[in-house]
């Protein structure tokens, strides 16, 4: 499977390698909100939960110096290379889309800005071997 139309931040594209990336959109309606002002914090807490939680989880999994850039993407390393990315968007009344992608699988080590899972774990497991 592959996303064909991914969009990030400013319009930018969204690259992803077929069945090499965690791609996912999460769909809020928010309830028991009578204006957009009691709806924001919600937006913004949530916004800025998910980029943490893909730290977290790339902790777990082995990549332990991810960051988060605020206020939606991962980083990762001293070149600061982009592993994940985060948007949300709200219609402005009834719902709201977030928006994660996250670089997994693909071979990266020699792309300028990015990076995946896969390619620091590589490199990590060779970078033990020569210690």
């Amino acid at each position: 499977e592959a996303q064909s139309n991914g969009v990030g931040r400013r319009g930018r594209a969204w690259e992803d390698e077929e069945s090499c990336s965690l791609l996912f959109s999460l769909v809020w309606s928010p309830s028991g909100f009578t204006s957009i002002a009691e709806v924001m914090p919600q937006l913004v807490r949530l916004n800025l939960a998910a980029p943490v939680a893909v730290v977290r989880a790339c902790a777990d999994v082995g990549v332990k110096d991810a960051k988060v850039k605020w206020p939606n993407d991962v980083l990762v390393g001293e070149a600061a290379k982009k592993l994940c990315g985060v948007l949300l968007d709200f219609n402005g009344q009834d719902a709201a889309v977030l928006g994660v992608g996250i670089n997994v699988l693909q071979e990266m080590r020699n792309h300028p800005t990015a990076t995946s899972v896969l390619t620091l774990l590589a490199s990590a497991g060779s970078a033990e071997r020569a210690t």
